[in-house]
């Protein structure tokens, strides 16, 4: 079974002293507005199977108008494309500047807080997001969720329903349970550190954080 990463939001994540989309057969990275490296909208896909690079290329043009196979027609614009290649060696400083905001607001949070940042182990987040996770003495995380977003922090959980898939309704026949999938999504909190943060926002953020 080969190994496919989504790597929507990793540009430039290491695990160890691999960069995360070199693992697998196959990676997917998403190149959406907001992501570290953004063309606006689009992805790109990574591999080193040369048939599955074929096999992409041509789902992604319509089968190569063969009439012998289909597919769609997801080609990244050559604009976009060049803006993103442009925009390659951004990547490090992005990546310092968000490592610094996550210091910024660790650094000002108070002891003995109920949570504790996601841990890397030994590798390199690239700090889309700054995440913490509530510890399991938190007994209802999800009035505490909502009153950091009531607070001005975005929960992706409150603000998109995240859900593991079993328990939407289109994969309702699937018949699976993963209690340590429902116990992450259930205690994740996002915290934004990108380029644009201030100094008013950091002391916000640490304000709202240090009151759970």
């Amino acid at each position: 079974m080969p190994l496919i990463e989504d790597c929507a939001h990793a540009h430039g994540t290491k695990f160890g002293n691999k960069f995360t989309g070199t693992f697998g057969e196959m990676s997917c990275f998403s190149t959406h507005d907001r992501k570290i490296l953004a063309t606006g909208e689009g992805g790109f896909v990574l591999t080193d199977c040369p048939e599955t690079a074929q096999n992409l290329t041509m789902f992604t043009r319509l089968g190569n108008l063969s009439g012998k196979k289909s597919g769609v027609n997801y080609k990244l614009g050559a604009l976009q494309a060049s803006l993103g290649i442009a925009r390659l060696p951004d990547i490090e400083e992005q990546v310092s500047i968000r490592k610094a905001n996550a210091g910024a607001v660790k650094s000002r949070l108070k002891s003995g807080q109920p949570f504790d940042e996601l841990s890397f182990g030994d590798g390199r987040p690239n700090y889309y997001n700054l995440v913490f996770k509530l510890n399991s003495d938190v007994s209802d995380p999800e009035t505490v969720l909502r009153r950091v977003n009531n607070a001005g922090i975005v929960i992706d959980q409150v603000k998109y329903g995240y859900n593991v898939f079993y328990k939407r309704e289109v994969y309702s026949h699937i018949s699976a349970h993963c209690p340590n999938s429902e116990n992450m999504i259930q205690r994740l909190i996002q915290i934004p550190v990108h380029p644009g943060i201030k100094e008013q926002d950091i002391e916000q953020i640490t304000n709202i954080l240090n009151e759970i």
